[in-house]
């Protein structure tokens, strides 16, 4: 579902959103797919009464479509399946995550022991609450993913449920600098300056010197603001805008 745009909008930048909405939804696919496999291997692991139980050794038989859906990506430097407390039997935390570096595609493995102050615990983090919360996928970032991919990643995320339980979340992580840059591309295509926001206000990317990626606006970019022509909300579980200003930078 899309939000209506607001103020005058022309096909250029009609263009740059139909492409916009096409990337992020065609990053949902893998993940989509990956949820099913999670589906599938439940079946029988539960009375669907209550949450299924899996094993991790059912689970890590996982990691070749995980790899396999890695080395077809243009994009995606993670990929993978972050469980919900509880649901992997004998594991409080439990995570099947692989990272692609240069050529080597490695399973990440990460300090769950949640007695420990430097564990990662990620039911603490955004991309696994939110989609966890609202159950829809949900794209977060950029931010600096000091305890993974130690970069700026923008991470999609979709939950898993079965039998209405939430047994975990799949997740994307994508470059934010190689996203930015793709991105921008397209925003170039536009004459007026061009600014793509996230729900926080942070900048993805744009076509002007007058923002930076990563610079965080003083408020959402709305038509009703001096400067704006018109904003474009992408799909609602994105939380992305575009601002397009009345202006093009000389």
């Amino acid at each position: 579902m899309t939000s209506p745009a607001r103020g005058i909008v022309d096909p250029g930048v009609k263009s740059v959103i139909a492409w916009l909405q096409e990337l992020l939804r065609s990053q949902l696919a893998p993940l989509e797919a990956l949820s099913a496999r999670i589906v599938a291997l439940s079946e029988g692991c539960g009375d669907g009464t209550s949450a299924p139980v899996l094993s991790s050794r059912l689970l890590d038989t996982l990691v070749v479509a995980v790899r396999q859906t890695l080395r077809s990506s243009e994009l995606a430097i993670g990929h993978g399946f972050i469980a919900a407390p509880g649901i992997v039997d004998g594991l409080e935390r439990y995570m099947l995550w692989l990272q692609r570096r240069g050529n080597s595609i490695d399973r990440l493995r990460l300090n769950f022991d949640t007695s420990d102050l430097d564990a990662y615990d990620y039911i603490r983090m955004d991309w696994y609450t939110v989609a966890a919360a609202r159950r829809l996928p949900t794209i977060t970032g950029p931010y600096l993913d000091y305890s993974g991919a130690d970069r700026l990643v923008l991470t999609l995320t979709m939950p898993t449920v079965v039998h209405n339980h939430l047994v975990g979340v799949v997740g994307t992580d994508l470059p934010a600098s190689v996203t930015e840059e793709l991105i921008a591309s397209q925003l170039c295509g536009i004459k007026p300056d061009a600014v793509l926001v996230n729900r926080d206000r942070s900048v993805i990317a744009t076509n002007s010197p007058r923002w930076m990626p990563c610079e965080r606006l003083h408020i959402q970019p709305t038509a009703e603001i001096s400067g704006f022509a018109a904003a474009v909300p992408l799909d609602d579980w994105t939380g992305w805008c575009l601002g397009v200003s009345s202006t093009a930078t000389p």
